[in-house]
């Protein structure tokens, strides 16, 4: 991660820049090391309640949780990707829809008929 670049994008205040799909990796191993966290301290109060549910919490519950809450936290922040993604394909296609075909947003779409062109059949008027 660029830090002059992080700090200038943080400090963005047309967000033109965005940080998010910069901080996303390191948000989501601190939800891995928070989840191993609480999963340590269920499995620490369950010992503390009684041996069997300890036992229980250790080697079923713990880690069954610990799977839903990533795969929870992995989804949520993939689709916070997807979106950024979108976006970046959006300004492209905008940025191309003017520039790449040369036509103005005023002018007809590729392949349009328009009458009186050369090839078409003249416009009739009634």
């Amino acid at each position: 991660m660029e830090q002059e670049g992080f700090l200038k994008a943080l400090f963005d205040t047309r967000f033109t820049t965005l940080i998010t799909p910069k901080i996303i990796r390191v948000v989501y191993i601190v939800a891995m090391i928070g989840i191993a966290i609480g999963a340590v301290i269920v499995v620490v109060s369950a010992f503390n309640n009684s041996t069997g549910l300890g036992l229980l919490t250790l080697l079923v519950l713990a880690p069954l949780g610990s799977l839903l809450y990533l795969i929870l936290v992995r989804l949520y922040l993939e689709i916070v990707i997807v979106v950024f993604k979108i976006n970046e394909s959006a300004d492209l296609i905008a940025a191309g829809a003017g520039g790449a075909t040369g036509r103005g947003p005023d002018a007809p779409a590729a392949g349009a008929i328009t009458p009186g062109a050369p090839g078409t059949p003249p416009a009739t008027t009634s």
